[in-house]
């Protein structure tokens, strides 16, 4: 018993934090009920970036024209809803770790004169051009709705384009490092998408499609 060794479990512990700030306004504007139009300008700020590009900016503009309130459409009896719409905006992504732009240091084990001792070293290579990761994309769309709306519509084109896309890169080992975090590459996802639906029975039974 005497000769019992107690080698307890090293314990470590570790704080993190980061904070995220944000401005948003948006206009509405609607004529008539036949022409809408609406903006928005958001303005977000996260810690997770350099001190010059903490900054995002993200405008986005939508329109409508509602075709079936227009008075030559008046006579249309089988269209009940008609209505053209497009839209344009940008959205950013900040989703990385905390402190990715600098070069964080971390524990290390290293052995000098044969003996094994822990220490403090650089673990992760500074990126100070660090910046958000952006959305830009635009919709075209058209809402038709038929017989009173027993029968609706729509038909949607988007494309999206998203860049500066932050990813871990792999670097040459020669900088002591292995990868690091940067905004590279870019990726468009574009199709259509058609949705039709219909109100079969509406009485006390009812059947949608």
């Amino acid at each position: 018993l005497n000769n019992a060794i107690v080698n307890p479990s090293a314990s470590t512990s570790s704080k993190s934090q980061w904070g995220l700030i944000s401005y948003f306004a948006r206009v509405n504007y609607a004529y008539k009920n036949k022409y809408m139009l609406a903006g928005s300008f958001r303005m977000d700020g996260s810690s997770r970036f350099g001190a010059d590009n903490k900054w995002g900016y993200f405008p986005s503009l939508s329109a409508a024209w509602r075709v079936s309130q227009e008075k030559f459409m008046q006579s249309q009896k089988a269209i009940s809803e008609l209505k053209i719409r497009g839209s344009y905006g940008v959205t950013g992504n900040f989703n990385i770790g905390d402190f990715q732009y600098l070069g964080a240091v971390s524990n290390v084990v290293y052995s000098p004169g044969d003996e094994t001792v822990k220490g403090i070293a650089q673990t992760s290579i500074e990126n100070p051009n660090l910046s958000w990761e952006k959305v830009n994309g635009y919709d075209l769309g058209l809402d038709l709705g038929l017989f009173n709306n027993r029968i609706s519509i729509s038909f949607d084109y988007y494309n999206k384009l998203t860049d500066g896309m932050l990813y871990a890169v792999n670097i040459p080992a020669i900088t002591g490092f292995t990868s690091t975090i940067e905004n590279t590459g870019s990726i468009r996802n574009k199709g259509v998408d058609i949705e039709i639906s219909t109100r079969n029975l509406t009485g006390e039974l009812k059947w949608n499609t």
